[in-house]
């Protein structure tokens, strides 16, 4: 949808190195602002997916653990629109994240 206003899109699975592509379209610099937006890890561990949704019928003391281990793998994503943005940017999330503070 947004090629079709202009925009130029760039696919993770056409690039070996997304974050040095970005950089060079952008003379060094990196996009102003990245928005992750997915949803969901796009193409992250199934068995990672399956144990977080699992997290959500279970008890704190046992959820809380096993988030730490399986929650790692969807952040993928968000670890990408750091590391592109420039320096002095904003990387805005807009995804669920559940917090078990």
């Amino acid at each position: 949808m947004t090629q079709r206003h202009g925009i130029e899109v760039l696919d993770v699975r056409e690039h070996e190195n997304l974050p040095e592509t970005i950089r060079e379209l952008t003379d060094g610099r990196g996009p102003d602002s990245v928005i992750d937006a997915v949803g969901m890890e796009a193409h992250g561990s199934p068995v990672g997916k399956i144990a977080q949704q699992l997290t959500g019928f279970l008890p704190d003391s046992i959820a809380q653990p096993m988030m730490q281990k399986a929650g790692v793998d969807r952040l993928n994503v968000l670890h990408l629109a750091i590391e592109i943005v420039r320096r002095g940017g904003t990387t805005t999330v807009d995804r669920p994240i559940r917090c078990r503070c």
